[in-house]
């Protein structure tokens, strides 16, 4: 008689293969969750700089004042809605409502305003681009509890934003270091 040998993996050789691919994961995990966070941040930051560049342009081409605010009003910061509106004057008794971003900046980053150290809760174009500012505005955009890299927006009184990296000095739930 003739034995005939059966193909295939022994419970060995698969506890072996699944212990590996455990091994891979747990040290791949804290990486993925780092880019995760970043990505959180640089996507929030994008819709921000996209809300901020429509606010001036809307206030330029409609030639009223346009205020971009959270909601509901935080002096820690960024972090609530964010609503983007006319105001109301003389000639335009009713604000209106341009848009509207009901999540905020999203779940797990934070954000912080400030204009020479005070806090800063809404931003108003002028018919002209410029902003309605005593100072140079600042806000920041962070990952949640994180020293992840984050983005930081400096405004000029002339309506000019610019964009530039940020690394918080601690970690925070609510609002930039």
């Amino acid at each position: 008689m003739q034995s005939k040998r059966l193909s295939g993996f022994t419970l060995i050789e698969v506890l072996i293969v699944v212990a590996l691919l455990g091994i891979v994961t747990a040290l791949a995990a804290p990486g993925f969750a780092g880019l995760v966070q970043s990505n959180r941040v640089q996507a929030a930051a994008g819709e921000l700089q996209r809300a901020l560049y429509y606010a001036r342009s809307e206030a330029m081409s409609r030639g009223v004042n346009v205020v971009v605010t959270t909601d509901p009003v935080d002096a820690n910061g960024w972090m609530g809605a964010l609503r983007i509106s006319t105001v109301s004057t003389v000639v335009l008794p009713t604000a209106e409502v341009l848009r509207q971003y009901s999540g905020g900046l999203g779940n797990g980053v934070n954000g912080t305003g400030a204009v020479g150290g005070t806090p800063l809760a809404s931003l108003t174009f002028q018919p002209n681009g410029s902003l309605k500012l005593t100072g140079e505005a600042t806000i920041r955009v962070c990952a949640t509890n994180a020293l992840a890299q984050g983005k930081q927006f400096t405004l000029s009184q002339g309506g000019v934003l610019s964009v530039a990296d940020y690394v918080p000095t601690r970690p925070s739930a609510v609002g930039c270091s």
